[in-house]
């Protein structure tokens, strides 16, 4: 099957002379990232990352989501029919690092913890989620499911992550799993009509607040 995933990001390269805001798109088939300028949409540099970009690199796998650290200074990109997520500079726009993860088949995701401490790479077709330790750049745990994920978003205080499948294709029961991310562990399953192609928990803050102003009645 022929797939070409874009996902979009900003990134503000303020290491460089001139600061400005760059748009990374995986490019699935290719095996490489592309670099926008995010006002002019030119190409800044095309950066390989798998054995499909450039034969050298001795990793296999196609680019097919990226996602920022909280300071935006290194990029991790998730790779399908791998077992690696790339790590890219960019200051440099150069891989840094690979980081071996749980085998991903179809199709790889990746989120950032609100903590901004922790990666996690979803895959819809594998019973998975790697948790990535962003400091160390090394895999440090996995949450088992009972069947494949794809979007994942997270509660306010980061306790609890919302992971949902994806694609038909993967064959997964369609629906939501909610995880305590502090043991890694599944707390329930909410099934849907359809698969769940995006997911997103708002904060809780104000409707608490809300609902402790004084003199509110109902």
């Amino acid at each position: 099957m022929i797939r070409i995933v874009l996902l979009i990001a900003l990134c503000c390269a303020c290491s460089r002379a001139v600061a400005a805001q760059e748009v990374y798109v995986a490019n699935f088939m290719d095996g490489d990232i592309s670099v926008l300028d995010a006002t002019t949409l030119a190409t800044l540099a095309r950066v390989p990352v798998t054995d499909v970009a450039d034969p050298e690199i001795p990793v296999a796998g196609y680019p097919s989501a990226v996602v920022f650290s909280a300071d935006h200074k290194l990029a991790f990109v998730a790779l399908s029919y791998a077992r690696h997520v790339a790590v890219i500079d960019t200051a440099t726009r150069k891989v840094v690092d690979y980081i071996e993860v749980l085998s991903v088949s179809f199709d790889a995701l990746v989120f950032l913890h609100p903590s901004g401490h922790s990666v996690y790479v979803t895959s819809c077709e594998d019973p998975v989620i790697s948790v990535i330790d962003v400091s160390t750049r090394k895999m440090t745990g996995s949450i088992a499911l009972p069947g494949g994920s794809y979007p994942m978003a997270f509660s306010p205080n980061g306790r609890t992550g919302y992971a949902g499948n994806g694609y038909v294709d993967c064959g997964a029961v369609n629906g939501i799993y909610q995880i305590n991310l502090s043991t890694h562990q599944s707390l329930g399953f909410i099934s849907t009509s359809v698969p769940v192609s995006d997911v997103a928990v708002s904060s809780d803050d104000q409707c608490a607040r809300q609902r402790r102003r004084p003199g509110h009645r109902r």
